[in-house]
């Protein structure tokens, strides 16, 4: 499975992969002030969606 980083999602503290080629968008970043983690410098998974044409 191939990935590439996706430049428009990818800024800050957040980080974006697109998978080819199922096209799924996965969006990571580090945990808010509210959640409560046990790796506070560890980016985790926000979202994953389908890319549509």
């Amino acid at each position: 499975m191939a990935r590439t980083v996706n430049p428009v999602l990818t800024f800050g503290e957040q980080s974006s992969i697109l998978t080819q080629p199922a096209e799924v968008c996965a969006v990571f970043s580090l945990p808010g002030r509210d959640h409560h983690v046990r790796h506070r410098d560890r980016h985790y998974l926000d979202v994953m969606h389908k890319h549509t044409a």
